[in-house]
């Protein structure tokens, strides 16, 4: 039977990894715009990364779907 240290020191171990987890995810590199479209390959100005909001929503959509 595990003891209240070896609960405690279980949960904050849990509560690392998910802190790490969620950092990691949060700094993963967020593509800057290069002229075109990230999604569609359409021009777009400046440093736009996406033609419209539906482009945005299908990269991030699939970004997410391969995580």
């Amino acid at each position: 039977m595990p003891d209240l240290i070896d609960e405690a020191t279980d949960k904050a171990e849990m509560f690392r990894a998910t802190a790490l987890r969620t950092t990691l995810k949060a700094s993963a590199e967020i593509p800057t715009g290069i002229g075109i479209c990230l999604w569609c390959g359409d021009d777009v100005d400046g440093a736009r990364r996406w033609c419209s909001p539906e482009c945005r929503d299908l990269f991030e959509a699939d970004k997410r779907g391969r995580r």
